[in-house]
């Protein structure tokens, strides 16, 4: 038990309870929900948890996977501070995992 995918609703993988031969956890809707999605996964002892969903995209087709390089947040803490920034963390807006990835 190594490997397991974390997906939303099963309609994102045709309702299949497995990926690759990889076990498909079904987390729902929402942050909250994949974390805790995540945490059950290394609760049962995978040690790789790998979190897929979709998106839309006027550019991509249909089925594309895309490797994602940066984030922007869409937390809304106001009236603390200004839309799509975490209180007390300074530049926060923006998140950068890989800078070869636009």
């Amino acid at each position: 038990m190594s490997r397991v995918f974390i997906v939303a609703v099963p309609d994102e993988v045709n309702i299949q309870g497995e990926i690759l031969g990889s076990p498909v956890i079904f987390s729902g809707v929402g942050k909250i929900n994949a974390a805790m999605a995540a945490y059950r996964a290394f609760s049962e002892g995978y040690k790789e948890v790998i979190n897929i969903g979709s998106c839309g995209s006027l550019k991509l087709s249909p089925g594309q996977l895309v490797k994602v390089g940066q984030v922007f947040q869409d937390i809304d803490a106001t009236p603390l501070i200004e839309y799509g920034n975490t209180p007390f963390e300074a530049a926060s807006s923006q998140i950068v995992l890989d800078t070869d990835y636009d």
